[in-house]
């Protein structure tokens, strides 16, 4: 059975020999400068956070509600909540970027960034399916009646996890480089605090009424938008981190997309050499005291 040509892979060439098809380069670059991300993630940040007060600033007022749903950050399925699950995801590719720099030049903690990527994806992940919420509403239905600080029941999971996770990479941020250790926990704990030490004064603020239905409260409302806040700086600087680190051991990374090859001067024919690595630089090196590009390689100017 023959696919329709819309859904084939490659299109068989002419009598000519000339394959129907544009033209293909070798590749094509989209450039990351560590210092760039930073200012657009700083200005980005600072505009969610603002939205976000904003947002129960105008719930308290019941004003413009139709338009505060969609900055509301403890509301999941808005601007605020689609660009955490953007940042983790990111955060995911580059942490994972640096693991597979990280083997090729022979690392021996490239297992440890390999799994500090996955647990990155894991929180991704649970950022888009609402994973945590779910693990808490099969908790409260066994065990309805719980004290304030555990109201939010996937604490009891998600807060040995974390514990379990720090006790896992121990060594390894310890062996780590001064600057990346501290731009990487510095941005994994403000987002851990924000995500959980905040939930569990959350938890306090909560109110209820005899029945057992939740009353509202401002002071629950502006301490979920700090928590949310947290969260937008913790995994922004973490992600910067995770950049300038990537950038600080290879020259690029290249995504192949396709099976056939290219010309045998493309940039995708370079030998699989593993990655020149520098050992005892700082975090972001000056353009001229990197280490010899390969041949292969011409960053632009």
């Amino acid at each position: 059975m023959k696919l329709p040509t819309f859904l084939q892979t490659a299109v068989d060439p002419p009598a000519d020999g000339v394959a129907d098809r544009p033209a293909r380069v070798a590749y094509a670059e989209f450039r990351v400068e560590p210092a760039k991300l930073a200012r657009i993630l700083a200005i980005t940040v600072g505009c969610l956070i603002v939205a976000t007060f904003l947002a129960q600033t105008l719930k308290w007022k019941h004003k413009l509600l139709a338009f505060a749903r969609f900055i509301d950050s403890d509301d999941k399925i808005n601007i605020p909540s689609g660009f955490k699950i953007l940042v983790l995801f990111a955060s995911a590719a580059v942490v994972w970027a640096i693991a597979r720099t990280a083997a090729q030049a022979g690392d021996k903690w490239a297992r440890e960034w390999h799994f500090l990527a996955v647990v990155v994806a894991f929180l991704a992940v649970d950022e888009t399916t609402l994973l945590h919420q779910s693990i808490s509403r099969v908790i409260d239905q066994q065990f309805p009646d719980k004290p304030g600080p555990i109201h939010f029941s996937w604490i009891l999971i998600y807060l040995p996890g974390a514990i379990l996770v720090v006790k896992l990479l121990w060594k390894f941020f310890r062996a780590m480089a001064k600057a990346p250790k501290r731009q990487l926990a510095f941005g994994g704990l403000t987002f851990i605090g924000g995500a959980g030490l905040v939930e569990i004064f959350k938890g306090l603020l909560l109110k209820k009424d005899a029945t057992g239905e939740e009353l509202p409260s401002s002071a629950f409302d502006f301490t979920a938008a700090f928590s949310d806040s947290l969260e937008f700086v913790g995994m922004s600087i973490f992600l910067v981190a995770a950049v300038a680190e990537l950038g600080r051991r290879a020259y690029g990374a290249r995504i192949v997309v396709g099976s056939e090859e290219l010309p045998g001067d493309a940039v995708a024919d370079a030998p699989a050499t593993p990655v020149q690595r520098v050992q005892s630089a700082p975090l972001l090196l000056p353009r001229e005291d990197r280490p010899e590009a390969p041949d292969w390689w011409e960053p632009k100017t």
